[in-house]
């Protein structure tokens, strides 16, 4: 359990400096809107990390809420990356769209967490949702490219890998942790998986690196368009 709470304190702790450093990004140009929606993104990663911790802590009375903020928190961040990168490649924002997708996430998420509580389920809702948001954000960088970088290509082959990693560990859950799960509430288990063990390692590697040569090729851009002037 140490190690899963030193990997959030350290992906909590980069994942705040970079989004302070998107919301300095966004303060000095304002054309780079995809920072505003970055540094949200990045803000919300510190928060999942610092919820993830105090749920180590094991708060009676406490769990049910930060099962329910944690969740929230890690779609969201997920959310508003996809949105960063369609402002970043120049794509349209489908509002109504993401929307929707919002609620039905909410809607599937708190069936298995009130009415028919399942760790289980909900594991596989998440993941289902944050495989959709990543593949859709590397299919928004790599499709019909415009005005790209070294730093989008990175950045893409980071989201790719962390979409595979989260791929498999989806995989390794349904076909041998979810059969060994005794209860489909103990929350226990869930940090003793191979597949949460896989997320905890390569999580931290692939939306760390990508949030730097996100910020990369915004610092790169700002300063070609100095130069310009």
């Amino acid at each position: 359990m140490e190690w899963y709470r030193l990997t959030m304190i350290y992906t909590g702790a980069i994942s705040c400096l970079l989004s302070i450093a998107f919301f300095i990004i966004k303060s000095e140009a304002e054309k780079n809107q995809c920072a505003r929606f970055w540094s949200i993104t990045f803000m919300l990663y510190f928060l999942v990390s610092v919820s993830s911790v105090i749920r180590f802590m094991n708060i009676e009375g406490m769990e049910t809420l930060l099962i329910l903020v944690t969740n929230l928190f890690i779609y969201l961040s997920f959310h508003f990356n996809f949105i960063g990168v369609l402002y970043w490649t120049e794509k349209p924002i489908f509002l109504k769209q993401s929307l929707l997708v919002m609620m039905l996430f909410i809607a599937i998420f708190g069936y298995f967490l009130f009415i028919s509580p399942s760790i289980g389920a909900r594991i596989v809702n998440l993941r289902l949702f944050i495989l959709i948001y990543t593949f859709a954000a590397v299919w928004a960088i790599i499709y019909r490219p415009f005005n790209m970088s070294l730093g989008h290509w990175i950045a893409a082959l980071f989201l790719s890998i962390h979409g595979l990693s989260s791929l498999m560990s989806l995989m390794i859950f349904l076909f041998f942790d979810a059969g060994d799960m005794s209860t489909p509430q103990d929350t226990q288990q869930l940090w003793d998986m191979s597949s949460t063990k896989i997320t905890f390692i390569l999580f931290p590697i692939t939306i760390v690196g990508t949030g730097i040569f996100y910020l990369t090729s915004l610092v790169n851009r700002a300063s070609y368009d100095q130069d310009k002037l």
